[in-house]
């Protein structure tokens, strides 16, 4: 049965108005990225300059028939792969009880999933290299097609969104942009369609864009920057480590809260393939002779070992003590609460309610800071990161003193920081 979910809870975002202006401004910041570096070596273009290149932006913005070909057999591909690729069945972790919804189910819901994304990704890799070897794929198009890429995946974004948006009932924008369904899926299988965005096609594909770009470096200049090494094989473990621990994948916020609308649709196919290859797409583009001190880059390096570590650890943690209420070398950990009400009050938990954002945002600060301090393009996604991070806290804070009542207030007394130990 639909569920209309536009006049439950309080509006999140600016309600339909936000909605609007962030479904316009978020794609927008894409293509400034994107055209401040291709068009102005990596430095954020003026008004004036925009003025300057916008037939050139909007003609290389365009989709192309290659790009559109290109994009739909990816998104195919993917979806292939998530259906019938090897991997072992897990039953999800209890869904969040839906404030959303006008009513509630008397249970709390436990979905299975298909986790086969490690498989995914080698068969992925296996297959670009085919396509490289055979001449099928070129680093070269791609980079030069990059925007029209883009806005294939916006196009696929805006589609998806409002087909989602009028199936689970929505009427306003704030629907479009937040969603109506939580967990859509092809009926009668375990094809998720929330899942299936938020790790396939946009993580694989930013790091094979990742990969392309610093072929195309090799193309132009005859060798890859130690620089644009350190980017590539970082940012593709830390994509290789969600695969691998893709259990853990099943605790997030993402899979068993948010509803699956324009926000994060966008976010899965748009901001993470194209926002996040920001760093290499800079090192290509920089003037040239322009290069990162190695005090810096060792300084990036010990960040993102710093910040993974700490990511890492505390979603391990986590997961852990959803699943088997453990912790690695504790059997017994501190926690407050009974039941299903049950939280963590140990380890890197007992230190601040969300270590692993803490984590996250250090390993991405290590990614912007191996591109030099010469431009501030590359830091965006810190700059973006960090106030997106304290929102989303927030936006659990309420969830959890809704969902936890008496025992959400205990633990907030028992650690009293939300982010950083000691500080915030």
């Amino acid at each position: 049965r639909r569920q209309h979910v536009s006049v439950c809870c309080m509006q999140e975002f600016g309600g339909s108005p936000g909605a609007v202006v962030l479904s316009v401004a978020l794609p927008l910041i894409l293509y400034y990225l994107w055209g401040s570096i291709v068009f102005n070596q990596g430095f954020p273009m003026s008004l004036s300059q925009l003025c300057a290149n916008k037939d050139l932006l909007l003609t290389r913005a365009l989709p192309t028939r290659l790009t559109i070909l290109q994009f739909s057999v990816w998104m195919i591909f993917q979806a292939a792969l998530q259906a019938f690729a090897p991997g072992q069945t897990a039953q999800g972790l209890p869904l969040h009880p839906d404030s959303r919804q006008q009513t509630k189910s008397p249970g709390a819901r436990r979905l299975k999933y298909k986790l086969n994304g490690w498989a995914s990704w080698w068969i992925s890799i296996f297959a670009v290299i085919l396509l490289l070897r055979y001449s099928l794929l070129s680093p070269t198009q791609v980079v030069h097609d990059f925007g029209s890429l883009l806005t294939c995946a916006l196009i696929a974004s805006y589609i998806g969104s409002l087909w989602l948006c009028i199936s689970g009932g929505g009427t306003t924008p704030y629907d479009f942009f937040m969603g109506t369904h939580r967990n859509p899926r092809i009926p009668n299988t375990l094809f998720d369609f929330k899942y299936f965005c938020e790790g396939r096609p946009g993580l694989i594909g930013w790091i094979l864009l990742n990969v392309l770009i610093a072929l195309e470096e090799h193309n132009r200049r005859g060798w890859i920057s130690l620089e644009m090494y350190i980017v590539v094989v970082s940012q593709a473990f830390y994509v290789m480590d969600f695969f691998f621990f893709e259990a853990a994948v099943l605790s997030m916020w993402d899979i068993m809260t948010e509803r699956f609308g324009f926000m994060m649709c966008f976010g899965d196919l748009c901001w993470v393939p194209f926002g996040f290859t920001v760093q290499a797409l800079y090192i290509l583009y920089r003037p040239s002779g322009q290069g990162t001190s190695l005090n810096v880059i060792g300084a990036a390096v010990a960040l993102q070992l710093a910040g993974y570590c700490w990511f890492r650890v505390a979603n391990l943690q986590k997961h852990q003590f959803m699943t088997t209420r453990t912790i690695p070398f504790k059997k017994n950990p501190c926690s407050v609460g009974s039941g299903d009400s049950l939280l963590l009050v140990d380890g890197l938990w007992g230190l601040s309610r969300h270590p692993n954002y803490l984590g996250d945002w250090t390993l991405g600060l290590g990614w912007c800071l191996v591109c030099g301090l010469q431009s501030p393009i590359p830091f965006f996604y810190a700059l973006y990161f960090a106030p997106c991070l304290i929102h989303r806290e927030r936006r659990d804070f309420n969830s959890c003193e809704e969902r936890f009542g008496m025992a959400w207030i205990k633990y907030v007394q028992e650690v009293p920081c939300r982010i950083i130990p000691f500080v915030y």
